[in-house]
């Protein structure tokens, strides 16, 4: 319905540059129910060989470019569940070395979070640099000039357009509906896993910059039975 109404603005603002009607519409959109379903796990190797597929053997430069920048969206989602605001944020500078350590600053519209990420994703982030490098050889890509890290082909801005047309076209072939599972939901995948792994909902609260009444509010209904009473232990009422 939205999309409809969008149309019908589309169309009376093109009447009105046209001469044909004197009033502009504004609109907003309808309200959104957001499904949490975490993206299916028995799916999610499929998925991985698709858009590494894409990757390898995408008709061109760019194709392959969007390929990279949202299968490492995915990654990063699903491994320390990160927000969609915040990849889009997310910048080469936020990215430190400590010794041994990797530390990233996530920030999102009105707050951040700076965390200890694991070897295996700074080597996947690490990945991702690299492939940067080889696909942006001619047009001299480098972490100073596009300072985002998931930026758009040749541009240095933040990425504001996510490829839904990709995700939708992946989604499908990995055998899931794509109006269930939008990129958020490899955020709920990491959430979910740990809790169904027996991790207390007040170290993902942490961890994932948000509460613990939230977590538990949003994916209560997801855990199993037997580690219920074990990851929600001692939530205040408040």
């Amino acid at each position: 319905l939205n999309n409809e109404l969008r149309a019908h603005k589309q169309f009376i603002n093109f009447l009105v540059q046209r001469g044909f009607a004197t009033h502009r519409i504004e609109l907003e959109d309808l309200k959104m129910e957001r499904v949490n379903n975490p993206f299916p796990e028995k799916n999610y190797p499929k998925l991985q060989s698709i858009i590494r597929k894409d990757i390898e053997h995408g008709y061109n430069v760019r194709t392959r470019w969007s390929a990279v920048n949202y299968y490492y969206v995915i990654l990063l989602m699903n491994r320390l569940g990160i927000r969609v605001a915040e990849a889009k944020n997310f910048m080469w500078e936020d990215i430190q070395k400590d010794g041994d350590d990797t530390r990233v600053r996530f920030w999102g519209k009105d707050k951040e979070r700076r965390i200890k990420i694991p070897p295996s994703v700074a080597e996947q982030i690490e990945n991702m640099r690299v492939a940067k490098q080889k696909l942006g050889a001619s047009w001299d890509w480098n972490e100073d000039d596009y300072p985002y890290v998931f930026g758009q082909w040749k541009d240095a801005t933040k990425n504001t357009h996510w490829d839904n047309k990709l995700r939708t076209r992946w989604m499908k072939e990995s055998g899931v509906d794509p109006s269930e599972f939008q990129y958020v939901s490899f955020r709920h995948k990491f959430i979910t896993d740990a809790l169904n792994e027996g991790v207390n909902s007040l170290e993902i609260a942490l961890f994932c910059g948000t509460s613990q009444r939230m977590i538990e509010q949003t994916y209560g209904h997801l855990v199993a039975d037997k580690v219920y009473d074990l990851v929600f232990k001692n939530v205040p009422d408040d």
